[in-house]
């Protein structure tokens, strides 16, 4: 039964997982921003503003595979305790 006010739980009592984690969010956040400072630094011919870009959208690549693996540990370990329950 869903209670109101309050996240929803599973019947285990394990809070149910965001589609993207905090992680996921930055990551995409910074891949935005990289795109746009990389397309001003093409724009303009500012290599280092270009160069910038690049970096950010690595970063947040990066991020973003953080919370991606942290979601399917924190799925594995929910399924192992699901086992031993």
């Amino acid at each position: 039964m869903a209670r109101s006010g309050g996240p929803q739980r599973h019947p285990a009592g394990r809070k149910e997982r965001d589609a993207m984690d905090k992680d996921e969010v930055k990551g995409k956040g910074n891949e935005g921003t990289g795109t746009a400072k990389e397309t001003a630094g093409k724009l303009t011919g500012d290599r280092e503003t270009e160069a910038r870009g690049k970096a950010d959208q690595a970063k947040g690549k990066g991020e973003g595979a953080m919370g991606k693996a942290k979601d399917a540990v924190g799925d594995a370990a929910d399924k192992l305790k699901d086992k031993v329950s």
